[in-house]
């Protein structure tokens, strides 16, 4: 295994990331964060280790920097798809994981931020799966979307999880939705973990 911080240049500022790759990775999921969230969210941190341990790649960045996050720019869904797709194409100038299969994990904002850039990307991201997704923010770019796609929703977020199902509706590849638990209690953590690493050894990983 290899950890290295990274920097992805986006116009004039450079991002911080932190890319970890597997001695023999099967592929790579990118993550994009929750509102107010940055590389070091600690769900997200679980569930790419988890990752990690089933032989994929991860990379965890910084979507803005400070001064934006002042400016409310995580608020911003266009604004963090665009993010999304320049470390997108930053993975592909990577040579340690240039060439894996790409995956996307988003959380909230960060789950809408993916979405989009999924649907723009087309045929080149291979899966995706959103953690309590702001599904409405991208739901222009839905129909667009044939990535297989998994949806996660808390079963105490009655408002989100009404959103994921009309989201899910709308897709056009594969796709499933699943309820699972709002807390940041470890069992739930590995809930999510697991449904997100089972979803990218069936569609993202190539057998």
């Amino acid at each position: 295994m290899t950890k290295r911080i990274v920097h992805i240049p986006v116009d004039s500022i450079r991002l911080e990331g932190s890319l970890e790759v597997p001695s023999v990775p099967q592929g790579i999921v990118l993550f994009a964060h929750r509102s107010q969230s940055s590389r070091h969210n600690r769900q997200d941190n679980h569930v790419a280790a988890t990752l990690r341990a089933r032989g994929l790649a991860t990379l965890l960045f910084d979507q803005i920097t400070e001064e934006e996050a002042d400016r409310g720019a995580c608020f911003d869904a266009s604004l963090l798809a665009q993010r999304v797709f320049f470390a997108s194409d930053w993975i592909r100038t990577e040579p340690a994981v240039a060439g894996l299969p790409l995956g996307y994990f988003g959380s909230g904002m960060g789950g809408a931020a993916v979405l989009i850039c999924a649907a723009r990307r087309g045929e080149e991201i291979r899966a995706v799966v959103c953690k309590s997704a702001r599904t409405d923010l991208a739901r222009s770019t839905l129909s667009a979307l044939h990535a297989p796609t998994l949806l996660l929703a808390g079963c105490e977020e009655p408002a989100l999880l009404e959103l994921n199902h009309a989201a899910c509706e709308e897709l056009r590849g594969p796709k499933a939705l699943q309820q699972v638990g709002v807390s940041d209690a470890l069992e739930t953590l590995d809930e999510i973990a697991k449904a997100a690493g089972d979803w990218f050894d069936s569609h993202l990983v190539t057998r």
